[in-house]
């Protein structure tokens, strides 16, 4: 009994290192659209010590010669203090970057999936989305793909379930590389107070 106490704590502090204790998502379809009202409406429950907005999706990532297809996160400043994903760096630095100029967290498997050294990579990763809203013309395909260029600025091992899958950037080069408007999102990720 005392190994599976201790295998259940260790499988707790994984997950709890990359999720957080309550997660907000839409009902249908992949976004939802929060006011400045709505946040703070959420500020003032009682038991959120804090809360993350967070935009994600699919997207094609491109190194050199190799491709990986990842879930591509992007997050706000508060994302620390909601989860333990920057206190899991194997490598270089939890460094997001700006909107014009993003830089990602790379899982370590789709760092070595990409055969990229993270914190040492001169040249930029290649992101491909689908975009959504207006101005997709069904006729062109291409016109619904977006390809931007992106910095690597680290990497972060917690557990194989996320570091083979997800590379975290900053939430408006998402939401800009995406098409949406500054307030939509996926998600909003809240770290409870209770005990």
């Amino acid at each position: 009994l005392s190994v599976f106490n201790g295998l259940e704590q260790l499988v707790q502090s994984l997950y709890s290192s990359f999720y957080s204790d309550i997660k907000i998502s839409a009902v249908r379809g992949k976004f939802i659209t929060l006011s400045e009202n709505n946040l703070e409406q959420l500020k003032r429950l009682k038991g959120v010590s804090g809360y993350s907005l967070t935009l994600e999706d699919k997207a094609l990532l491109q190194y050199n010669n190799n491709q990986q297809i990842v879930v591509l996160k992007g997050v706000d400043t508060n994302y620390h203090n909601i989860n333990g994903v920057s206190r899991n760096i194997s490598k270089g630095r939890f460094d997001l970057g700006t909107a014009d100029h993003p830089d990602a967290v790379l899982g370590s498997g789709v760092e070595n999936a990409l055969g990229l050294e993270s914190d040492r990579a001169i040249t930029p990763m290649l992101v491909n989305v689908f975009r959504n809203g207006p101005g997709i013309n069904p006729s062109d395909p291409e016109s619904s793909v977006r390809s931007e260029a992106i910095a690597s600025a680290g990497a972060f091992r917690i557990q194989q379930d996320f570091d083979n899958k997800y590379v975290i950037t900053n939430l408006p080069f998402m939401q800009r590389i995406l098409g949406l408007d500054s307030n939509q999102y996926s998600a909003v990720e809240i770290a409870s107070g209770m005990p």
